[in-house]
């Protein structure tokens, strides 16, 4: 089929938005489309180790499946035939989810995921499954399973963590979406590393129920949301009504009754900004770039202010206990008592205050589980009091751009000086993760090297429509999605 869609220089680096449209249309069939994505894998993914489950056979059986529907009238939603991946940790019904952890390497799914039916429902054809850390812990793709996920941009650097492969798979064209999640910045990072598009949706917002392997009894999560990791804004929101709202198996996820975007102008907008959480101060490139970014703001008429509402120590503390409370459930008492010994020797290395923290909060008791939520509501509260007079918060993502992959715990470069390597991305985003606040991240720039630069919007509480307004409002000021050279 020769329409002017296939003449695009590159199939797989249309918008997953795009290739919807295209292929509602008439002018791509499922079938073409799926089969590009395929060949794309077959040739790039070996050296990206990005996908680490594929249904080639099953994602062709879809595709032919949804060009049939098309044929005969029938429209299974806005993915309709569109290619896409999940992380790992999402349950499909006879397939791993094994955290690329040894204590999971048996698990297969019964079922799909909540947000799995969801997507096959609107439509998606499921290429596979990406790459994670161990334990979902981490911002590289190390672990006990999957050979080391890589960064399509600079190979020796990491693509970030915990949806690594999600975001290398979409940065080199090997999908038009992915289905992923942030507890500590897993969808944020991966997606700055890898100069993309994320939303990470306001706490309690999104189904969690085969997010990862539960207990039958239930499990307490904490700050883990699921969201989209892709190429434009487009294709954060259409993700994101596809995955959004209740389910009878998570009572937690209330029915939203979202306020739609605003639709005001660049010059309507409050607009504050940082280039440091106190007293954490991002890497001269960053800077540069946030710098930039807010000068051609307020050339264009925005209202730019440069401020931040008062967010360390309380914002590792109050993470810190409700990751502790999440992590050490299900722990005998012995793991309890060693696991912050471990994290000491590797993620949390020279990090001694943080690993203190981790070790009362794995000793917490009820008393002490109430007091950590009640500071976070009080913390919660008075960063929507700073944006009652702000409308968005733009910052940092992490120090600087991707690290270089490297042993886990290892000291990492700060522009020219050594620091620990936790405090690399941390600082930046696990306070939104306590928080619950929603947070998109977009492209910003690239380094002198070429490394992506990505911006985190931070909203108010449920202001996802907003953020994706603001975002697409910001566009034009930014670089956009860079394909990296060589894919």
């Amino acid at each position: 089929m020769t329409t002017a869609a296939t003449s695009t220089s590159n199939l797989c680096y249309a918008t997953a938005t795009e290739l919807a449209q295209w292929i509602r249309d008439g002018e791509l069939s499922s079938v073409e489309v799926t089969d590009s994505f395929l060949r794309r894998i077959a040739a790039h993914n070996g050296k990206l180790n990005a996908i680490v489950q594929l249904f080639e056979d099953d994602a062709r059986s879809r595709a032919r499946a949804a060009d049939d529907a098309l044929s005969r009238g029938e429209n299974w939603g806005p993915l309709h035939g569109v290619p896409v991946t999940t992380k790992e940790m999402f349950l499909i019904a006879n397939t791993p989810s094994t955290l690329n952890s040894k204590r999971l390497k048996n698990f297969v799914a019964s079922e799909d995921a909540v947000l799995v039916k969801r997507i096959r429902g609107a439509g998606a054809v499921i290429l596979g499954k990406t790459n994670v850390p161990a334990n979902l812990q981490g911002y590289q793709c190390k672990g006990d399973i999957y050979p080391e996920g890589k960064n399509p941009y600079r190979l020796e650097c990491s693509p970030g963590g915990s949806t690594g492969g999600g975001a290398a798979a979409a940065a080199a064209g090997l999908t038009a979406l992915e289905l992923g999640a942030d507890g500590g910045g897993s969808l944020r990072v991966p997606a700055h590393f890898c100069g993309l598009f994320t939303l990470k949706p306001t706490d309690k917002t999104i189904v969690r129920y085969g997010g990862m392997p539960l207990p039958d009894e239930g499990f307490l999560v904490n700050m883990g949301q699921a969201g989209p990791l892709g190429r434009s804004v487009d294709d954060l929101e259409m993700l994101w009504k596809i995955i959004r709202g209740p389910d009878p198996s998570d009572f937690e996820i209330a029915p939203i009754d979202w306020r739609p975007a605003s639709g005001r102008s660049l010059d309507q907008l409050r607009i504050a900004w940082t280039d440091r959480f106190e007293p954490y101060v991002a890497g001269a490139e960053t800077r540069e770039q946030l710098a930039t970014l807010a000068d051609r703001m307020e050339r264009a008429g925005a209202r730019v202010e440069k401020a931040t509402p008062a967010i360390h120590p309380r914002a590792f503390e109050v993470f810190v206990q409700l990751l502790g409370a999440m992590l050490g459930q299900d722990m005998p008492w012995l793991v309890r008592k060693i696991f912050p010994m471990f994290v000491a020797r590797g993620l949390l290395k020279g990090q001694p205050n943080v690993v203190r923290l981790l070790r009362r909060a794995l000793k917490m008791n009820t008393q002490d589980y109430a007091s950590a939520l009640g500071t976070k509501r009080a913390w919660v509260e008075e960063i929507e009091c700073f944006f009652s007079s702000h409308d968005v918060l733009l910052a940092p993502v992490s120090f600087g751009p991707a690290f270089k992959r490297c042993e886990e715990g290892s000291p990492l470069d700060f522009d020219g000086e050594t620091g620990p390597y936790n405090e690399y991305c941390a600082p930046y985003v696990v306070p939104f993760s306590a928080s619950g606040h929603p947070a998109l991240v977009m492209p910003l720039g690239i380094s002198k090297d070429g490394r992506p630069i990505g911006v985190q919007l931070i909203g108010p509480y449920w202001s996802e429509p907003e953020l994706l307004h603001i975002a697409r409002l910001l566009f034009p000021l930014a670089q956009g999605f860079v394909p990296p050279q060589g894919f």
